[in-house]
């Protein structure tokens, strides 16, 4: 009988130190998916602004800055609004 006690004290603890690494396992890996996926979204947001100011300022350079720079000046007079609008509203449709 007492062999047959020794086993099942035995399995228990076994069961036991089974599910605390289980669960051990599983906040380890929450926390560390918490980490990646933040470092990832900061990362992926800093990427969003750096490619919208890049594409701001080409867009300025190739559309707006033929239109409205002349020489070392700006020039904005009707013309060169309505210029502006249509390439404006041209972007929109494509």
């Amino acid at each position: 009988m007492a062999s047959r006690a020794y086993r099942s004290a035995g399995l228990i603890r076994s069961l036991t130190l089974l599910w605390t690494f289980v669960l051990a396992s599983a906040a380890i890996l929450a926390v560390g998916a918490f980490v990646i996926s933040s470092l990832l979204a900061d990362t992926f947001r800093e990427q969003v602004l750096t490619d919208s100011a890049r594409d701001i300022a080409l867009y300025s350079d190739s559309v707006l800055e033929p239109a409205l720079v002349r020489g070392k000046r700006i020039v904005v007079n009707r013309r060169v609004r309505q210029r502006v609008a249509r390439t404006v509203a041209a972007s929109d449709e494509s």
